[in-house]
């Protein structure tokens, strides 16, 4: 078992790590997402990258998020999307700050892409989650994404879904298009997606 300070991130659901934080973690557990040492305190989610290991968080405070900017709908002439993790229909007001985020694939900073799909899809969220903190927002700001998924499944499926549940919490689902293709731009590349959010 190690110790180690707010640095190795494994653990999927809203947490805000303080220098004060300690995370454990068992031997065999591969860490998803490694923060520098002089890294400074900000929001993160983040994912189990095997079973469940919430038990080895010892220390964590849940960040609050604000509220969005937009309107969701979900009619019930419709079926419900949420199980999907998704909205029907998104309403920006007008004015809003819009923020379009480029297609974000399953690679880190360095460029490796890991081979199982789902600790792919935690770390293009983790990657969309820093490119909205550069544009001072946040994931409950976004209002619509374009997933595209290579050979594209319903195991594929649940697990964006209940990754994207854990992530939205309470808050309303963003409109979301899946399409499913057959190769992304880089070999290995299993997922990318695309997002816009809006901020007043």
């Amino acid at each position: 078992m190690h110790n180690i300070g707010a640095k190795i991130i494994l653990f999927h659901s809203s947490f805000y790590f303080s220098d004060s934080a300690t995370i454990k973690f068992p031997e065999n557990a591969r860490p998803l997402i490694v923060l520098p040492d002089n890294h400074q305190d900000f929001s993160v989610d983040i994912v189990p990258v095997i079973g469940n290991h919430s038990q080895y968080i010892d220390q964590a405070v849940g960040a609050t998020a604000r509220a969005p900017t937009f309107k969701t709908i979900n009619s019930d002439q419709l079926y419900d999307p949420r199980s999907n993790g998704y909205s029907h229909v998104v309403i920006v007001e007008p004015n809003m700050r819009i923020i379009h985020i480029a297609g974000q694939g399953g690679e880190n900073k360095n460029g490796e892409l890991s081979n199982f799909f789902d600790q792919q899809v935690q770390q293009v969220f983790y990657n969309i989650q820093h490119a909205l903190i550069a544009a001072q927002a946040q994931l409950s700001d976004i209002a619509v994404l374009r997933v595209l998924i290579v050979d594209h499944d319903s195991e594929k499926l649940q697990v964006l879904a209940g990754i994207m549940q854990s992530l939205w919490k309470n808050h309303a689902f963003p409109v979301c298009t899946l399409i499913p293709v057959s190769r992304l731009a880089l070999a290995g590349m299993l997922v990318e997606i695309e997002a816009t959010a809006y901020t007043a």
